[in-house]
């Protein structure tokens, strides 16, 4: 009976986990007009946006498909904080890649991990096209 109990806790869990994370894609695929309002899952590394801000409890970052920058950019806008899926602020004269993002199972991640960034999408038609994930996120090690 015990065994039961622990066995449906833990798919419980997994099911719970899985519920929170998008369709995987590639940044190709996520700047279709098609994937607007849609969760999806990203791969890349986190920086701190030049100039950002923290608004209302929320910080834009830079999703890149690089190390260092480059190779596509993504905005994610990140509530502040250090529980899971949030970011810290960045320091006084922080650069942007100080930048610490709490993983979805407690660890921090620095923009040298590469980060699976899941939100929902959001298309905004500003000067030149711009895609925003925005919360609620769900962070993990994309190279645990």
């Amino acid at each position: 009976m015990v065994r039961r109990i622990a066995l449906l806790t833990l798919l419980t869990s997994l099911l719970a986990g899985c519920a929170q994370r998008g369709a995987e894609m590639t940044f190709a695929q996520a700047a279709a007009k098609a994937n607007d309002g849609k969760r999806v899952s990203l791969q890349g590394f986190i920086r701190y946006q030049t100039g950002a801000t923290p608004a209302d409890g929320v910080l834009a970052l830079d999703l890149n498909g690089r190390a260092g920058g480059g190779e596509g950019v993504f905005l994610v806008n990140a509530t502040i904080g250090t529980g899971p899926d949030q970011v810290e602020p960045p320091e006084v004269k922080s650069s942007q890649d100080n930048v610490k993002i709490h993983v979805h199972d407690g660890t921090v991640a620095t923009s040298m991990d590469k980060v699976r960034v899941t939100g929902v999408l959001r298309l905004r038609d500003l000067a030149k096209v711009t895609y925003t994930l925005i919360p609620p996120l769900f962070v993990e090690r994309a190279n645990p």
